[in-house]
């Protein structure tokens, strides 16, 4: 990646949603700076839910007193809030400063905490519908950090994160964080994104079936396969998930890769696997009946399970492919054909059930807890 990209990037923002970015208390001469940080903030939210330009450009926030989130947009039918912030870097180098990521989740503190007295006209402009999904059992918050820069998250900003996560989804999950830098924002370009959820040919090896109440097919993946996965779509194949890769920093990811590249020929023995679901099924005939090796085409898909997994694969990948090819995982693919309507939620949230901050259901009893304040 590089100036070419960004420059990509850039002209995306500013020739798609930025013309619809607000930007009338810009300072004079600041108009086209202020319009890229904030139009990379509803670039952001229409690519990952799949927005029009002028519902995306409506969830900025971002302007004096918007304690660190640039944009907002509550999503119904999801229960779902996608808070954002943005940073943007005209060099494409570096990573997110300490003090903007600190920034952001005292502000998600706030926000979680009904403080809306912190927070400018804009984010109180929603509280009507902030106030609906804070009383939502289901309601789940994606943390979204947006960066025109090539680097990680640094170590502390990693371990300031997971602190919070680790609080606010003690004992069951209500928040994910994901991290777009400059490779993810371009995938998005590259790939002609615009949320649509990806699809993917697969080859499994020993498979089996089952059809009854709903069809689902399972076996083992090629480790390189679900790389290439994650190298082609990245943050899309997590798109129902109720967690997103959350890369380097934490310990099991980190084990994750030391295993897959190390003791790669054991990864499958370890690891859990991944759990997809799909919107529809087509079985290539080449192999015929035979159950040692299958060819799929699973169209619609999101790893509702399993994302830490997936992302682990692929940053192994790009550093080891040599030692990732020796690996298998275990996977199953659910088709949605045919389901009732509440069944892809249901799937997704059980199988995401567990203790911690990988759990699933949640209320937001929590929420007095997370940077509450004397009163």
């Amino acid at each position: 990646m590089g100036v070419v990209q960004l420059n990509q990037i850039k002209t995306k923002i500013t020739e798609g949603v930025g013309k619809y970015v607000d930007v009338s208390d810009a300072k004079p001469g600041q108009e086209d700076a202020l319009r890229l940080t904030r139009g990379l903030a509803a670039f952001a939210v229409m690519q990952l839910l799949d927005l029009d330009e002028n519902t995306a450009a409506a969830a900025i926030t971002d302007g004096y007193n918007d304690n660190g989130i640039d944009a907002i947009h509550v999503d119904v039918d999801s229960s779902r809030v996608y808070l954002v912030q943005t940073k943007w870097s005209n060099s494409g180098t570096g990573s997110p400063a300490l003090g903007d990521v600190q920034k952001f989740l005292k502000g998600f503190a706030d926000l979680i905490n009904a403080e809306f007295d912190r927070f400018n006209e804009k984010v109180k402009a929603k509280q009507a519908d902030l106030d609906k999904a804070l009383a939502d059992p289901n309601v789940r918050f994606v943390l979204v950090f947006a960066h025109s820069g090539q680097e990680a998250l640094s170590e502390p900003a990693k371990d300031g994160i997971e602190n919070v996560l680790k609080d606010v989804n003690d004992p069951i999950e209500t928040a994910s964080f994901t991290m777009l830098g400059q490779a993810e924002l371009h995938a998005f370009l590259a790939h002609a994104v615009h949320g649509k959820a990806p699809d993917l040919t697969v080859t499994l090896h020993d498979w089996g079936s089952t059809q009854e109440p709903h069809a689902a097919y399972y076996g083992h993946l090629e480790a390189s396969e679900v790389a290439e996965w994650f190298k082609k779509h990245n943050v899309r194949l997590f798109a129902k998930n109720l967690r997103q890769f959350l890369g380097r920093g934490s310990d099991v990811n980190d084990s994750l890769i030391d295993t897959l590249v190390n003791d790669p020929g054991r990864f499958w023995y370890f690891n859990n696997g991944i759990t997809v679901l799909c919107e529809k099924v087509a079985k290539s005939p080449r192999g015929g009946t035979s159950k040692k090796t299958g060819h799929f085409e699973f169209r619609g898909v999101s790893v509702v399970n399993g994302a830490q997994t997936v992302g682990c694969i692929g940053q192994a990948a790009q550093d080891h492919p040599d030692k990732v090819a020796d690996a298998r995982v275990t996977a199953r693919f659910i088709s949605l054909e045919d389901c009732p309507p509440d069944f892809a939620g249901e799937v997704t949230r059980r199988r995401t059930r567990r203790t911690g901050w990988s759990a699933a259901t949640s209320s937001l009893s929590t929420r007095s807890r997370i940077g509450s304040r004397p009163s």
